[in-house]
């Protein structure tokens, strides 16, 4: 054997453990780092496609068989033709089981996720298969460099340089086409189903927004229990959730007034209005985040069947902050007394998941 030969052979060898890093490597930087990636942006698509449902599989698969396979070609040319030897899959073989794989790796790894407190993310989920496939390369690169350097797995570059390339020249022009064109819809079809998968439609953008309370026996957030009586000048706590259902990371405003309602022809019209409070908080994309915020009323305004509303806003809120310009919105409705009366009428209050609210503006 040649010394160039030997070079060749051991290219081969650990050419498609590295590839397998670098492009996992390739996939998570535009989305880990923001801002403008260039080049690595544009084929955000692509590489994410391979990544979901090629690389975490065929990482897996590597580990698992690090030995080469001999096939029908390979006993025939060693003598071999009547040995049953095949300690390893065939390259087409590793293909179809890496895709398989893949398809059970992914879905594990956003399960295992979704029952974390941070919830299901795609830094996370990117994060954690990149994990998988370097531990597994690695594993597969030591369980390889065990073996003896002709039962290693290694990818048939020299069987496509010196059979498969000669015989690509030698067919007509028109078989030249008839594979180009094929080639070109194949990566047609891969490209067309990334970007269906990777992009996601307008109608699924949308922003969360809640109210959670404590509950006063166990102590845990619930939707109810909430605050229906407030006293001027004595805060009480309320959990505002947010939750980043967008394509981007958003800075939310969350502007909180207290309002005095008088219905005019179905309408319901603000006579007296203060603000409460005002706070900002950053949500990245997928995220969610909940806000402990007290509310506190003063007397200038009191009585029955006074709205508590929580308007959301991204970005800057509007100068006068208020039902129709907010981008979502949640309410209560609460009496605020300055005595400790008891004698209040039935208190409505409004569920923090609204249907109405949480399509407006989606």
């Amino acid at each position: 054997m040649t010394r160039s030969h030997s070079s060749r052979r051991t290219f081969a060898t650990w050419l498609d453990l590295v590839a397998t890093v670098v492009l996992a490597l390739l996939t998570i930087v535009p989305v880990l780092i923001p801002g403008e990636q260039g080049l690595l942006g544009l084929l955000r698509v692509p590489l994410g496609f391979v990544f979901v449902f090629l690389l975490p599989g065929y990482a897996v698969q590597s580990a698992l068989y690090p030995a080469s396979s001999l096939d029908t070609h390979d006993r025939f040319s060693a003598g071999m033709e009547n040995a049953e030897t095949k300690r390893g899959p065939t390259p087409l073989e590793r293909l179809v089981l890496s895709v398989g794989l893949s398809v059970v790796t992914v879905p594990l790894v956003g399960l295992v996720w979704n029952f974390t407190p941070w919830g299901i993310a795609i830094q996370q989920v990117l994060g954690s298969l990149a994990a998988v496939v370097v531990v597994a390369v690695v594993l597969g690169a030591y369980r390889r460099a065990k073996l003896r350097p002709e039962d290693r797995f290694r990818l048939p570059l020299e069987r496509i340089s010196t059979e498969y390339w000669p015989a690509l020249e030698g067919r007509t022009t028109r078989e030249k086409r008839l594979n180009i064109a094929v080639a070109l819809l194949v990566v047609f079809a891969v490209i067309a189903v990334g970007t269906a998968i990777a992009m996601p439609k307008g109608g699924e953008e949308y922003t969360e927004l809640y109210l959670l309370s404590e509950d006063p026996e166990s102590g845990t957030l619930t939707a109810s229990e909430y605050p229906e009586t407030f006293t001027p000048g004595e805060p009480q706590e309320l959990h505002v959730g947010i939750g980043n259902r967008e394509t981007h990371s958003a800075t939310y405003t969350v502007v909180v007034k207290l309002q005095e309602i008088e219905p005019v022809t179905g309408e319901r019209n603000v006579v007296e209005e203060t603000e409460l409070d005002r706070f900002s908080t950053t949500v990245e994309s997928g995220q969610s985040e909940r806000i402990s915020r007290t509310v506190t009323p003063d007397s200038s305004v009191t009585g029955q069947n006074l709205r508590l509303v929580f308007l959301l806003y991204e970005g800057t809120p509007a100068a006068d902050a208020s039902v129709a310009n907010a981008y979502r919105e949640v309410h209560l409705w609460v009496t605020v007394s300055p005595s400790n009366s008891e004698d209040v009428p039935n208190v409505e209050a409004v569920s923090p998941y609204p249907a109405d609210r949480r399509v407006t503006g989606i």
